[in-house]
């Protein structure tokens, strides 16, 4: 009775197909900003490339980058955000933006 709806929770799969879709972002819980693809996330860091400081794109796995989002948003549309459940840290769908297919 008093448990979470499934289909309120986001799950990896729905980070890929949203990455796919194209133009979604996720602010992390160190305030850091992640571009979403259909495979992996991207952030900008700072490199030495060949002895010159350039801006790289860092891949990171969505498992590993799953924990740490924040809030995840299209154009201006908040899609999810993470909430409070119990005694657990959830990232639950907001009901705009993104509906799952069924």
């Amino acid at each position: 009775m008093n448990e979470i709806r499934p289909d309120r929770e986001m799950t990896l799969s729905d980070l890929r197909k949203l990455g796919g879709q194209g133009n979604v972002t996720a602010y992390l819980l160190t305030g850091e900003i992640v571009t979403l693809r259909s495979d992996c996330g991207t952030t900008p860091k700072r490199a030495i490339v060949d002895g010159e400081l350039k801006i790289v794109e860092e891949v990171i796995p969505f498992h590993k980058l799953y924990r740490q989002i924040r809030t995840v948003q299209r154009d201006h549309i908040l899609i999810a955000r993470r909430e409070r459940y119990k005694n657990q840290s959830i990232l639950r769908l907001t009901g705009k933006g993104y509906h799952r297919p069924n």
